[in-house]
């Protein structure tokens, strides 16, 4: 698809979803300053064209930071590397794919229950995809940022503010656990987390009322993630990076802080082997990457840079899968053991 342009009001809107993603266009109208027809109908250009997208899982908020993730290098034939991009995408363990720089061709973020999940994806899956001639795996420690975090920054405080409240707050008497009925509705919000209540009933049964009482519970439950995706190309972003960097031990949680006031860092994470923390950021020309690299310097000297990945395509993000133009082409359910 093209990429299409976005103007402030479309910044507007999809900063405004990030915070409620279920928010009716008549209750953003007076924030936005906008109609609610037109809000509505700018939102349906902007997913129409595949600029954006959204999504909605299990993931419950205390698994969401120590859940068993892995960023595994795939190195494969290069005149291959569609046929394996194309294998890697469907594995529902693989919650993103990425092409990079290096000796790697591919690389891809991996969640599961357990490492030993994540092993066994890796060999049996990753591993035996066409083309794949080697594999490595760097386990995540702990997650300070991920990508559903990453927010647009296109309100004011006060119009964030008012957006936030308007969210429901989580009912004293939410389980633990979704239960059967929610579970059909959190599939059924999956790939589009704006679905009518109408169009969500079809797929669940049940009255309107009681769907929409289970969407508005899902919206105040940790254990739904809710997730606005936007094509950084669409944003003017040219590429991502992976930075992959060593730190000491003892300022590794201060680092990590810092990196996230950055609008461009997107992941951030502790990571195992020679670099401790793994860092992906959107750049708006690779030349960037030389300014990040002094400013880096000279506010962490005792910071050292191990290796960088330059990433000119994501394939897959968020379960959704990309077009050449990093705009969302189609959605794969993952299993409820994926990742983020």
């Amino acid at each position: 698809m093209d990429i299409p342009e976005l103007d402030a009001l479309d910044y507007r809107i999809v900063n405004a979803l990030q915070l409620h993603p279920r928010a009716s266009w008549a209750e953003l109208s007076g924030v936005l300053s906008s109609d609610a027809s037109t809000l509505s109908r700018r939102w349906s250009r902007l997913t129409d064209s595949g600029a954006v997208w959204s999504s909605c899982f299990y993931m419950p908020l205390e698994r969401r930071k120590r859940q068993p993730l892995a960023f595994v290098e795939v190195l494969c034939h290069p005149a291959g590397l569609g046929e394996t991009v194309d294998a890697l995408t469907v594995i529902p363990e693989v919650f993103s794919v990425h092409g990079t720089s290096g000796d790697r061709q591919v690389y891809v973020t991996v969640g599961a229950a357990s490492l030993a999940e994540i092993d066994r994806c890796v060999r049996s899956h990753i591993a035996t995809a066409p083309g794949v001639t080697t594999t490595r795996a760097h386990y995540v420690r702990r997650v300070f940022q991920e990508g559903g975090q990453w927010r647009l920054g296109a309100l004011t405080d006060a119009q964030a503010a008012a957006i936030a409240a308007r969210r429901p707050q989580p009912a004293s008497d939410l389980a633990a656990e979704p239960s059967p009925e929610e579970w059909s509705v959190l599939e059924a919000l999956a790939d589009d987390v704006r679905r009518p209540l109408a169009h969500i009933r079809e797929r669940t049964g049940g009255s309107l009322a009681a769907v929409s009482r289970r969407v508005t519970a899902l919206l105040g439950a940790d254990w739904a993630h809710w997730r606005i995706d936007v094509a950084h190309r669409a944003l003017g972003y040219e590429c991502a990076v992976m930075l992959w960097l060593r730190a000491p031990q003892e300022n590794l949680e201060q680092i990590a802080t810092s990196f996230r006031l950055l609008p461009e860092s997107r992941l951030i994470a502790s990571v195992t082997g020679p670099a401790n923390l793994a860092i992906s950021l959107w750049l708006r020309d690779l030349a960037d990457l030389d300014d990040l690299e002094r400013r880096v310097a000279k506010v962490y000297p005792q910071l050292s840079f191990t290796d960088v990945w330059v990433v000119p395509q994501v394939y897959k993000r968020a379960g959704h899968i990309l077009d050449a133009n990093g705009m969302q082409a189609r959605h794969v359910p993952f299993r409820e053991n994926g990742g983020d």
